[in-house]
């Protein structure tokens, strides 16, 4: 997923994670990237681990959008573990 925040505040990156941690869906990855467009404005990427739960995902991307987050989902892929 690729979250925005519509502004730079204490606590947003906390009440965007918070919407998975209480959902108990796990995070393989987060990654910032500037927005270029001023001082604190900050773009993520997040990777959520596990199968699709169409009730936990979704009512989480309602949420995201409620806190006037911008969503866009970049798609799945398949993880591939290696076992030693």
């Amino acid at each position: 997923m690729l979250i925005t925040l519509p502004e730079d505040h204490a606590g947003g990156l906390h009440q965007v994670l918070s919407v998975f941690a209480w959902r108990k869906m796990n995070l393989s990855k987060i990654e910032s990237r500037t927005l270029k467009t001023g001082l604190g404005n900050y773009f993520f990427f997040i990777n959520v681990v596990g199968k699709w739960e169409p009730v936990l995902h979704e009512n989480a991307l309602e949420e995201l959008k409620a806190l006037d987050a911008d969503v866009d989902f970049l798609g799945n892929y398949k993880e591939y573990l290696l076992e030693s």
